[in-house]
């Protein structure tokens, strides 16, 4: 045919990538991901590390404080205990009252912060060793004093533990500050580490974020090119399709030009006529509906009102005379039917209309009637005369004429209805087709 000679239709055109990236750029996207992670999992321990690090400085010096703060508990009990037997001024004596309770909780809390230091714990313990004689001294001296050669030696004693506590304080101090420095020097590191673990997990999170975003475009590029291809293979499908229609419609009408010819010869018999007649209005259906396909322009669907006024009005023009043209009428409502259920709707109507010409006396006084309506989701059809009737015996699929044994046939095919209206002067068929939503005129068809 001429449109496929024009047009390829085979089947090397572009798909659709399986993959939204691509099997290679999915593979990358994967590996900087995974980068990505990894990075992001070092900076999370680099970070806790140095969270670790900061938090081991702030309890160093927490310890530096705690010692310096029961060094100036001891000055304070001491300087506040000679000051009160100098002047017996009770200030002095709450001033050494408070600096007593203070420095007993700052010793337990200095024990509480060096429990984890073994090194620390032992300097503690060699410092409350000495404290406990210093103290019992020093309250004896505030509380009763005593002969002066005896207050002399206490103070002589006490001053040497004094001597004592604080050499041990100095060397809580110095190992204090020889682990701040360590912990310092570590957190710094760490800290320096940090931020180049972060721009690297901060740089391939960039990538990938670029990648996916040139991925998705080129996918997107890709997809609309499939798509136009697409467009362009179904343009040609549908030319082809309607050059399909065109030339059946031209075939079908030359069989029907001559079956019509051969019927009018005058050597056929009354019977092989009239079967003739049947075929060439069966093969009359057909070739009407290639020819509103190929008008239409749609692949599927027939306006049937404009189909089957087109099929009675060749039915009148070949089986009546001119003048008996108007004996058949139709009017049609809006109404879109499959190119199938129509070819079967219009063998049903042109066999009922040939019937209808055979016992109705079909005139223009008394013409057969055609109407086409839909309403509610289904579309019917009557096909009525003004001639003598049927008898009110009469049933369609009892019938043991072929045309109404195809006419049953039909109507199970179109999963519709057929009654007779018995009210009616003459014969009356109603045909109720189920038309599918999307045919519907409620939804715009």
């Amino acid at each position: 045919m001429l449109a496929s000679g024009l047009i390829d239709l085979s089947p090397t055109s572009r798909r659709l990538p399986r993959w939204m990236l691509g099997r290679r750029t999915t593979a990358q996207f994967l590996g900087i991901l995974i980068l990505s992670l990894a990075g992001f999992a070092l900076s999370g321990t680099v970070m806790e590390r140095t969270w670790e690090a900061r938090s081991s400085v702030t309890h160093t010096r927490d310890v530096q404080l705690q010692i310096n703060r029961i060094v100036w508990d001891l000055l304070s009990m001491q300087q506040s205990m000679q000051a009160f037997k100098l002047s017996d001024d009770p200030d002095h004596a709450l001033r050494f009252e408070r600096a007593r309770t203070d420095i007993r909780g700052d010793i337990l809390r200095l024990t509480e912060l060096t429990a984890d230091n073994a090194s620390q714990r032992q300097l503690l313990t060699d410092f409350e060793t000495i404290f406990a004689p210093y103290f019992a001294k020093l309250e004896y001296l505030f509380a009763f004093g005593g002969a002066a050669d005896a207050d002399r030696a206490r103070a002589l004693a006490m001053s040497a533990d004094a001597v004592r506590m604080s050499a041990v304080l100095a060397r809580m101090r110095e190992h204090e500050d020889g682990l701040l420095k360590q912990r310092s020097a570590r957190a710094e590191t760490l800290l320096l580490a940090l931020l180049p673990t972060l721009s690297l997990s901060a740089a391939l999170v960039a990538l990938l974020l670029v990648m996916l975003a040139q991925s998705i475009k080129q996918s997107t590029r890709d997809r609309e090119l499939a798509l136009v291809e697409k467009a362009g293979e179904l343009a040609a499908k549908d030319m082809l399709m309607r050059e399909v229609d065109h030339r059946a419609h031209n075939s079908l009408g030359l069989i029907y030009n001559l079956m019509t010819f051969q019927q009018q010869r005058s050597s056929n018999t009354a019977a092989t006529r009239e079967f003739l007649a049947e075929a060439a209005n069966q093969v009359l259906v057909v070739a009407r509906m290639h020819e509103r396909l190929y008008q239409n322009g749609d692949a599927d669907a027939l306006p049937i009102g404009l189909y089957l006024r087109d099929l009675c009005e060749d039915v009148a023009t070949y089986s009546l005379p001119a003048e008996a043209h108007a004996a058949i009428r139709v009017q049609a409502s809006d109404a879109v039917l499959p190119a199938e259920q129509a070819v079967w709707l219009g063998l049903i109507v042109v066999e009922l209309v040939t019937n209808a010409m055979k016992y109705g006396a079909p005139s223009v006084e008394t013409p057969i009637m055609i109407d086409i309506a839909s309403a509610d989701g289904q579309l019917q059809v009557s096909v009525s005369d003004g001639g003598a009737g049927l008898p009110d015996s009469f049933d369609p699929q009892a019938s043991k004429g072929l045309g109404m044994q195809v006419v049953c046939l039909l109507i199970r095919q179109l999963h519709a209805t057929l009654s007779i209206d018995l009210s009616w002067s003459g014969a009356r068929f109603l045909v109720t087709v189920p038309l599918a939503p999307c045919y519907s005129p409620a939804s715009g068809a």
